[in-house]
C-alpha cells in the first residue's frame, strides 16, 4: 500500500513491516516530530527516532519503512525563535464550508461542535 501511495503521488509514507505494538508506534512518533519540528530534514528525523527506539530496547526499531519519492528531503517547518520566521495564520473553522463550491454548510463552530470544550 505504501509503494501505491507513492506512486499516486505522496512525496514520502512512513509504515512498518509487522504490526507494530501500540506503545513502540507513539514513542516513535514522538521522536519523529520532536525532530521535525527543531527543523530536522525528515532521514535524520527517522534515523533519531529509530535509534530511541532502539536505545530504548524497543524490539519493533528496525521494522519501519519509508517510501519516497525523488522529492528532497528537505526540512518542513522553520523552528522556532528563527530570525525572520513568518507568524502562523489561524484559519478559523466556522469561517470555512463544508463545499466551497455551493457554500451551502458551514463547519461547525467549535462552540457548536458535539463533545467541543466550548
Amino acid at each position: 500500500m505504501s509503494e501505491s501511495l507513492v506512486r499516486a503521488g505522496a512525496p514520502v509514507v512512513l509504515g512498518w513491516a509487522l504490526p507494530v505494538g501500540d506503545a513502540s508506534a507513539t514513542a516513535f512518533a514522538s521522536y519523529l516530530y520532536q525532530e521535525l519540528a527543531a527543523g530536522q530534514p525528515l532521514d535524520r528525523s527517522v534515523v533519531v527516532a529509530r535509534r530511541q527506539l532502539y536505545a530504548g530496547h524497543s524490539r519493533s526499531w528496525h521494522l519501519l519503512r519509508v517510501y519516497a519519492d525523488k522529492s528532497p528531503l528537505t526540512p518542513m517547518v522553520t523552528p522556532r525563535y528563527t530570525a525572520g520566521r513568518e507568524r502562523i495564520r489561524v484559519r478559523h473553522a466556522a469561517d470555512e464550508f463544508l463545499d466551497p463550491q455551493t457554500q451551502i454548510s458551514r463547519v461547525a463552530s467549535r462552540a457548536n461542535f458535539v463533545g467541543g470544550g466550548g
